[in-house]
């Protein structure tokens, strides 16, 4: 439970830096490859699909050209991410200059992000 209030927090917070707009209806996110930079900046191999651990409905996508799908409550939402300073930095839009940046650790298949002294465990989805 704690790492579902943690997830809302960081999620709340993503919404507080950056804007973004919801659509009423869903669609699936799509990445148009001409408005994103492939993401040289995997060092530790982060690119792939990431599910809470204890939660699989809980996931976020960090894919090479730099787009993230991130879902948890409601529907999945397309946001960019990159390393900046050994940190995992998410914001809504490749034009906003707010971000949100994470610490995190990746030991083989888990990657455990740090949030206001929280840690959140995912697990790497098998393909």
């Amino acid at each position: 439970m704690q790492s579902k209030h943690a997830l809302i927090i960081l999620l709340f917070s993503i919404t507080i830096f950056t804007s973004f707009k919801n659509t009423p209806d869903y669609q699936e996110p799509t990445v148009k490859s001409e408005n994103v930079t492939p993401n040289s900046n995997d060092p530790d191999g982060l690119v792939g699909k990431w599910m809470m651990e204890g939660d699989p409905e809980t996931y976020i996508d960090l894919r090479s050209n730099g787009a993230v799908i991130e879902k948890s409550i409601g529907e999945p939402l397309e946001r960019y991410w990159s390393i900046k300073e050994k940190k995992l930095c998410l914001k809504a839009s490749l034009a906003s200059d707010s971000e949100v940046c994470i610490e995190y650790v990746l030991e083989q298949d888990i990657l455990t992000l740090t949030i206001n002294k929280m840690r959140l465990q995912y697990i790497r989805a098998k393909k």
